[in-house]
């Protein structure tokens, strides 16, 4: 089997990421432009949008990772990991609630 290079990609940019908790969020979301989607019983559902990281010549492919909450606590940052690698290989990437 040969190591893809990419890997080490996802591996470096899983080492960036803090530990869970608000610092953690803050941290990983602020390359991402959070918008709202939705409001729904006066809560706001918002998207976190990370850019490309590189440029395209033509319209960029989308991923869209959709967390379902849990029971008493939501985690919108589930999915931030994966939208990054997937930011770093050309395309929008968005977490949303």
């Amino acid at each position: 089997m040969v190591n893809d290079p990419r890997d080490a990609t996802m591996s470096s940019i899983l080492r960036k990421i803090a530990p869970i908790g608000e610092a953690r969020d803050r941290e990983v979301l602020k390359g991402a432009s959070t918008l709202v989607y939705r409001e729904h019983d006066g809560a706001e559902l918002t998207a976190h949008v990370f850019p490309p990281a590189v440029e395209a010549a033509g319209p960029a492919p989308a991923v869209v990772f959709f967390h379902g909450g849990f029971w008493d606590a939501a985690m919108p940052t589930q999915f931030v990991p994966h939208c990054l690698h997937f930011a770093s290989r050309g395309a929008v990437a968005v977490a949303a609630e």
